[in-house]
Order: structure tokens, then sequence, then C-alpha cells
């Protein structure tokens, strides 16, 4: 080839090489502008840190995905070791550390604080009982609060511990709706051990629902004997269950 041709092919690619990096650099710049202009509308810290985190994964980006000329054409490549986990991982971390810390904020402030309050409006669906028409952001599904039952107590259950079984021991129920409690309050079914089904049965005509151990869901009738709930209440009572008694 000529000298003349080539040194406009020359110029071409090096007017193209120009042009592809204003665009990245013009590209990212936009980006950048969105988030934050995200990040100056929003107070929460894992939003923050998130888009801190994708700000510097751009500038990361743009710094090795650099258009270059070799001689009548332009290559671009890239340096994989931004995409490596580490990196990513690195990158991400303040964001992560600031959702721990959100988090731990929340957990250390009672359940009722300014902050929490702002939760129980956003009351998931699977906390609504359907029989209940209510707004007021109550739960009827609750465990049980007395000696013995499976929730009470700071440590853990292991299937083990169940030494009455799994199919005997009941894990929640469903409350009446006097019984009902907001469903962030940290509260429980408090069992009146002289009166166990105390707050149960007026949900539904005939009885109430209780889910099991095992996991299998019950229809129990509100004639049931009270010792007989009573034992299902506890999860190493020991005591006998009649065969059929539910």
């Amino acid at each position: 080839m000529s000298p003349l041709p080539q040194l406009r092919l020359n110029s071409a690619a090096q007017q193209l090489e120009q042009a592809l990096t204003v665009a990245l650099g013009f590209g990212k710049q936009m980006f950048i502008g969105q988030v934050t202009q995200d990040l100056e509308t929003t107070e929460d810290p894992v939003q923050q840190a998130s888009a801190e985190y994708l700000v510097r994964l751009a500038n990361m980006i743009e710094e090795n995905l650099q258009p270059r000329q070799e001689g009548d054409r332009v290559v671009i490549t890239g340096d994989t070791t931004y995409a490596n986990a580490g990196v990513i991982v690195a990158l991400l971390l303040p964001a992560v550390q600031a959702a721990r810390e959100a988090a731990r904020r929340m957990l250390d402030e009672p359940w009722d604080s300014e902050h929490n309050k702002q939760l129980i409006a956003k009351m998931p669906a699977v906390f609504q009982n359907a029989n209940v028409g209510t707004n007021e952001y109550k739960t009827n599904y609750l465990v049980l609060a007395s000696e013995g039952a499976l929730f009470t107590g700071r440590e853990g259950r292991r299937f083990a511990d169940v030494t009455d079984g799994l199919s005997n021991t009941v894990m929640f129920v469903e409350a009446d709706s006097g019984a009902a409690v907001i469903w962030t309050k940290p509260d429980d079914l408090k069992l009146d051990p002289d009166r166990p089904l105390n707050g149960l049965g007026k949900l539904r005509p005939g009885g109430f629902l209780a889910t099991l151990a095992d996991g299998s869901l019950w229809f129990l009738s509100e004639s049931i004997d009270p010792d007989t709930f009573r034992a299902l209440t506890t999860f190493a009572g020991g005591e006998p269950i009649p065969r059929g008694a539910f």
C-alpha cells in the first residue's frame, strides 16, 4: 500500500480512538451523574454505600477498557483483573458493612422506636389473616409463651430436643382477634396454665388452626381437652397424648 492511503487509514484510526475515548468517558459521566443524583435523595446508608460502589466500579471499568490505536486499527482490550472476584468483593465491602450497621442499629432500637415504627405499615401479606378485616397491622399467628413451649428461652431447639415428638408439639397457633399483636412487636400468646385454651377458638367457627413442629397444619376443635392441648404445647414434657385426641 502506498504511503498516502496508509496515512489516511492511520489518521482515521486515530480519530476513531479519540471518538471512542470521548464516548466512553461521556457514558461514564452520565451514569455517575444519575447515581450521584439518586445518592443525594436518600439517607439510607445501604443505598448510599451501594451507589458509591457503582461509581468506583464505573471508574475501574473505564480505566480498563480504553481504546488504543495500533497503526490503522483501533483495539479495545480489557484487563480482566477488575473482574476478579476478590476485587469486586473489595469494592462491594463498604456496602455490605453499611447493611450490617443498618441492621445492627435497627436491632438495637426498641420495636416501637420512631425508626422501627415506620415498618409497621409495611406488614407482609403472609402475616395477615384472611378472616380478620383490620388495618391495625396485627397478626394472629403467634408462638406460645409458656413454660416448656418450643420457643421459650434464648437457645434454639434441635429436632433431637423435641423428645415429645415433632408431631405432638405445637409450633404456633391462630389466636383470637383480642390476642393479636402488631406484627413487628416481639410478643407471643401467653398461655394460662389453668385455662390453656384462653385466647383461642373465637376467630373461626368450631376451633382454630395450629401448626405442629413437623410442619403439618391442623384444625383443632374448640372442644379439645384442655389437658391434651396443654401437653401439645410442650416439647419435652413427656405427657401422654391419647390416640385421636386431635
